[in-house]
């Protein structure tokens, strides 16, 4: 795929690129919660991809060590080398790890959202329809759930900007909602 360049070179050593470019993926693996990492692919050649998704969560810690290192350890334990483990720590914002000494790459939703809409503009789509509708309702659900709609932000901001001083007045003579909502329920209760 015409897109799988940008992808690998933005997570990967360019070795590492290359050796994956040149590997046949159709017998990778996908796995949700393998041993409590949130997205695990298995590719060829023994390489393994970790992902961990934080949203709105702070990476745990137990018995001193952070949540990505027992990850680490893991991955090296089920026999997994160092230099084969890609790791990636995505969050909408680009937050880094807070355990600093964890070599996680961290990738954003803008990023992930970059290449599937650059895999569903391809010319060189998956072969399969449900995979086309999939890339698509997870497109829709990363813009509208995740990252918010710029669009949307966007118009807000420009509807604010011209109305500005309406805006300002109403928020400062606007009843708050403790408030509001006492007398709505005081008007309920008589």
């Amino acid at each position: 795929y015409e897109y799988a360049d940008d992808v690998y070179d933005a997570i990967v050593s360019p070795e590492k690129a290359l050796d994956l470019l040149m590997a046949d993926l159709t017998d990778s693996r996908v796995f949700r919660e393998w041993n409590n990492i949130d997205v695990v692919i298995m590719l060829p050649k023994d390489y393994v991809i970790a992902i961990e998704n934080k949203v709105d969560a702070a990476e745990g810690k137990a018995n001193g060590r952070s949540q990505l290192e027992k990850y680490q350890e893991i991955l090296t334990n089920h026999g997994f080398q160092d230099n084969k483990i890609i790791k990636i720590f995505l969050s909408p914002n680009a937050r880094k790890p807070s355990s600093s000494n964890d070599d996680w790459k961290v990738y954003t939703y803008k990023d992930v959202l970059s290449v599937l809409e650059n895999v569903n503009n391809s010319q060189q789509k998956p072969a399969s329809s449900e995979v086309n509708v999939l890339i698509s309702n997870y497109i829709d659900i990363l813009k509208n759930e995740i990252m918010g709609n710029d669009e949307l932000r966007s118009l807000c901001n420009e509807i604010y900007r011209k109305h500005k001083t309406a805006f300002d007045l109403i928020y400062q003579n606007i009843d708050s909602v403790t408030s509001m909502a006492s007398t709505i329920c005081q008007s309920e209760l008589r």
